[in-house]
């Protein structure tokens, strides 16, 4: 497949067309609650195969999640907090980009990683579950908890702590630059530097002076670990 971003979207019924490859056009759908990023089929334009959706930004986020997409080694954008669809898309090439092609859970969240998107999501609660209850089975043998069960319960409601605030910062329907560098820092701690990327690329954009710093640093390192492999 080739993708194709168009550099100007084209005004369609349902909203917004945004580019195409072989098989699909990729707009850009309003909804009541959501903005709609969907794969509509060449074939049957009546109908989408896949489909995500994003917070109701007019779509400012369907277009960005868009902007750093590539469809042809990357299973799915980023973002999105609900599959529109049960299809859960593979692109054609994705062995090309395992570390971002892991697993994601119903909100979009990594399924190594705690969901940023539901402080309730089915997937941590079960993961939640299991953890406090292994530390009640080794409290009653053990009588108090290890200094390492606190680093985990520390570390369990930190994690908590950061979804509620991304979670609330999702929600706006505009974000500051510092908020956006917050949204990078909260994603880096939460699921790595790859899944970060876009998000500190985002605040430097937006004009924050220390995301710009971060990225300048990030890429000096990269660029001499390139000549030392080189």
């Amino acid at each position: 497949m080739t993708f194709h971003r168009y550099d100007e979207p084209e005004v369609i019924e349902e909203g917004l067309r945004l580019g195409e490859d072989d098989e699909f056009t990729y707009e850009c759908w309003p909804q009541m609650y959501n903005d709609r990023l969907v794969l509509r089929s060449k074939k049957d334009p009546y109908t989408y195969e896949y489909g995500w959706c994003f917070p109701k930004q007019l779509g400012v986020a369907v277009a960005a999640a868009l902007a750093v997409w590539n469809p042809e080694t990357q299973d799915e954008p980023v973002g999105w907090h609900k599959r529109a669809v049960q299809n859960i898309r593979r692109a054609p090439r994705r062995d090309e980009d395992p570390a971002y092609n892991r697993e994601r859970c119903v909100h979009g969240s990594y399924m190594d990683a705690y969901c940023t998107v539901d402080l309730h999501c089915p997937r941590d609660r079960a993961r939640m579950t299991e953890d406090f209850d292994e530390l009640l089975r080794r409290n009653s043998l053990g009588g108090g908890l290890t200094e390492e069960q606190k680093r985990a319960e520390a570390e369990r409601q930190q994690r908590a702590e950061w979804i509620r605030e991304i979670r609330e910062l999702h929600l706006l329907l505009e974000h500051t630059p510092a908020q956006l560098r917050r949204i990078a820092e909260i994603v880096e701690a939460l699921e790595g530097d790859a899944a970060a990327r876009e998000h500190w690329e985002r605040a430097a954009r937006a004009g924050n002076r220390d995301a710009k710093d971060y990225l300048t640093v990030v890429n000096e390192e990269a660029a001499e670990k390139e000549e030392e492999r080189g």
